[in-house]
């Protein structure tokens, strides 16, 4: 039998997309899917291999404000796909302001709601 993987927050399986750059370059974002999402982390599909502890800028589109939150999460595991180029990157949220976490929590309060 499989182990079962440990987690602080219950995980959200959602397909969403967002945008991330790496923290405080001023790079142009790129877009990317989100597979799964939780109050502490996220794992998202890259066509690049981002480095472990690399520190990210992440913008999230919700429908509960106008413009998207800003969540600064670092590279906790980033595993190539068995077929294709892509990668899978696995974050954990580290900061975000107290307005944006909060707008953060609602959404994943609703989506949780609907599973």
């Amino acid at each position: 039998m499989k182990e079962q993987e440990r987690r602080r927050e219950d995980r959200i399986e959602k397909t969403l997309f967002i945008q991330c750059r790496r923290f405080n370059t001023g790079d142009t974002w790129s877009s990317v899917t989100i597979q799964d999402v939780s109050l502490s982390g996220m794992r998202f599909v890259a066509e690049i291999k981002i480095p472990i502890e690399e520190i990210l800028e992440i913008k999230f589109n919700t429908f509960l404000k106008k413009e998207p939150i800003l969540i600064i999460g670092k590279v906790v595991a980033s595993e190539q796909r068995q077929k294709g180029k892509n990668w899978v990157t696995h974050i954990s949220i580290i900061q975000a302001a107290a307005e944006d976490n909060k707008i953060f929590r609602q959404f994943i309060e609703i989506f949780k709601k609907e599973t």
